[in-house]
């Protein structure tokens, strides 16, 4: 592992323009802070996380467009791996733009249904592109690789295509003020918690071609729970424990400002682990996963190509209640309808600020 260290695309030219040199000098941080880690830590799986690192140095991510400088440090640069998502990307950024974000870094993996036409017209987005097979591991070794674009000390914010992340006042409080919050706390990480959205209906019941996210106005209220766990505030719960019996982890850390100490080794939680809990659960990342049956698709080629961590296990658990059975998370005793930002309080895991 030390022999990785000295890398000949580490070493110095004096041809390279200053922003080539600068990712090269970022990722020679990253790698030293990466090896340190897996050289430290007593309880780090080898196999996961050489597995992110060998995926970190091969990755061919190809910069497909790139108008203009995210130079403003006062909102976050939005980090996104999406794959034919034309549907979902469309609202995606309409959401975040309300939240006053005008800095996306979108990663387009072999998209075939104009997602990367439609993104070639936005402005505000750079794009980027990755022919690669989709694994969790890889999708956390991209997202590294793209940071380090942009560098250290800023703000990010890392979300899926069918997360939009939410939080108390949203309607009138831009995300500059959230980040402004958190930097007079010293909070150098977010918590959110992953909240289901669905609708009355069964699950997978609305139309492939109209990801509506007005009629996915449900949450459940108050079936989470938090556990002990050493690396971050463990939440669990929610619909998926509820109806389909699944352990999920419903804890994530999307906005998070980002040192030379910092990595970003799962979905779920970042190291050094000591920071994930010198926070506020502040966001709710509201999902919606179990919106159409393209979705329910996906949820099938997850189980068979075993892409997610622990080979899909959790969604292989998932798929045996779902596969042949009519699944509803609505219940009128437990969900409640979301109409203002001010109802995610009812979620007493999630603070206002």
């Amino acid at each position: 592992m030390k022999g990785l260290r000295v890398l000949g695309l580490l070493q110095k030219d004096e041809s390279l323009e200053k922003s080539q040199k600068d990712y090269i000098a970022n990722e020679r941080i990253f790698l030293n802070t990466y090896y340190n880690y897996i050289e430290q830590e007593l309880d780090v799986n080898l196999d996961r996380a050489k597995n992110i690192l060998d995926h970190f140095l091969s990755a061919k991510i190809i910069t497909k467009k790139k108008k203009n400088d995210f130079n403003s440090h006062s909102i976050p640069i939005v980090i996104c791996v999406v794959k034919d998502e034309i549907i979902r990307i469309k609202q995606f950024l309409k959401h975040y733009r309300k939240l006053g974000i005008n800095q996306f870094a979108i990663i387009d993996n072999d998209s075939s249904d104009g997602t990367e036409q439609l993104l070639q017209m936005q402005d505000d987005v750079h794009l980027y592109s990755i022919k690669d097979q989709y694994s969790s591991a890889k999708r956390v070794a991209w997202i590294n690789k793209i940071m380090m674009k942009y560098g250290y000390n800023r703000w990010y914010l890392i979300a899926d295509s069918d997360e939009l992340i939410n939080y108390i006042g949203s309607e009138n409080k831009r995300i500059s003020e959230l980040i402004k919050y958190a930097e007079l706390k010293g909070y150098k990480r977010i918590l959110g918690l992953q909240v289901d959205f669905y609708t009355e209906s069964e699950i997978f019941s609305l139309k492939d071609d109209q990801i509506d996210w007005h009629q996915c106005k449900y949450f459940d209220l108050n079936t989470y729970e938090i556990q002990f766990n050493e690396k971050c505030i463990w939440y669990v719960g929610g619909p998926r424990k509820r109806v389909l019996d699944t352990y999920s982890l419903l804890t994530k850390y999307p906005l998070i400002y980002l040192t030379e100490e910092d990595l970003n080794i799962s979905s779920h939680y970042l190291y050094p682990y000591e920071k994930n809990f010198i926070t506020e659960c502040l966001l709710c990342i509201c999902h919606y996963e179990f919106i159409n049956k393209k979705d329910q698709i996906k949820i099938k080629s997850i189980v068979e190509k075993e892409i997610y961590a622990s080979k899909s296990k959790e969604y292989k658990e998932m798929y045996k209640v779902i596969e042949n059975k009519n699944v509803t998370f609505y219940d009128k005793k437990i969900s409640k309808k979301y109409y203002f930002s001010k109802d995610l309080s009812l979620i007493k895991e999630i603070k206002g600020w």
